[in-house]
């Protein structure tokens, strides 16, 4: 397992040490895609550190897409793809708790103007690619598989749509940044069927080519799914305090 590590912080705090020693070893190769942590017990023995500071840093490697929490399997490497160019100020402000809030006011100010220039600018090639998208996601709603691939298509599609080349390579920073946020909220079925009713809302919106109307709504389904990403946090920590209905499953 290797030898016990004490880490040394400096400005920054307990939970971001560990998040950036995890992603070191797994950019070294001790963990690869595709493989589970030890246990929160063995991790903790480690890095010398208590559990609420373990799970600060894994939970920060979620929210960047580095891994992943399922329950009954535990925690996985997905991938390290896009994190190997960051460096260590970048990787300390991504763990930070306010970074969704600023990736979600980013997809506002985003998403909002590429989805009104898409109502005024979309082809119907373009169009047919939106529905499509919208239409698989409600497929998958239809037969319980998961929806977060669709969401991310669909909503990409529309930011195709706007005619600006620059936006798309924005959005797919994001969409790598929140990819385990948004496979969260599917565990919400309220989310869910929401979701559902908005896409079909917003396509309708853009392909009557009301742009106001586009806007408003797609921010308003932003906001919904960061709303949804909230209950999702708070349910999580319930689960794990140890008076909690249940434990956390993670890392068992």
């Amino acid at each position: 397992m290797g030898t016990e590590k004490k880490l040394v912080v400096k400005r920054k705090s307990l939970g971001q040490a560990v998040g950036e020693e995890l992603l070191s070893l797994i950019r070294t190769g001790e963990w690869s895609p595709g493989d589970k942590l030890p246990s929160e017990q063995l991790l903790m023995q480690r890095f010398g550190v208590g559990r609420n500071a373990l799970r600060e840093g894994i939970h920060g490697l979620i929210r960047i897409g580095v891994l992943d929490v399922q329950p009954g399997v535990g925690t996985t490497v997905l991938s390290i793809e896009g994190s190997e160019v960051l460096d260590k100020e970048t990787v300390a402000s991504l763990l930070g708790a306010g970074v969704l809030d600023e990736l979600y006011d980013l997809r506002l100010l985003l998403e909002g103007e590429a989805a009104e220039k898409a109502a005024e600018r979309a082809t119907k090639a373009e169009l047919a690619e939106i529905l499509k998208h919208q239409n698989l996601y409600e497929s998958a709603v239809e037969h319980g598989t998961p929806t977060y691939e669709h969401d991310i298509a669909f909503h990409r599609a529309i930011v195709q749509a706007s005619g600006n080349s620059i936006y798309p390579v924005i959005l797919d920073l994001t969409a790598d940044r929140l990819v385990s946020s948004r496979r969260a909220t599917d565990s919400v079925p309220s989310a869910v069927a929401l979701a559902k009713d908005q896409h079909a809302a917003i396509y309708s919106a853009i392909a009557a080519k009301d742009a106001p109307l586009a806007r408003r709504l797609i921010q308003e389904h932003i906001r919904a799914g960061r709303a949804a990403l909230n209950e999702w946090i708070l349910r999580e920590k319930q689960q794990s305090k140890p008076n909690g209905k249940k434990q956390s499953k993670s890392n068992k």
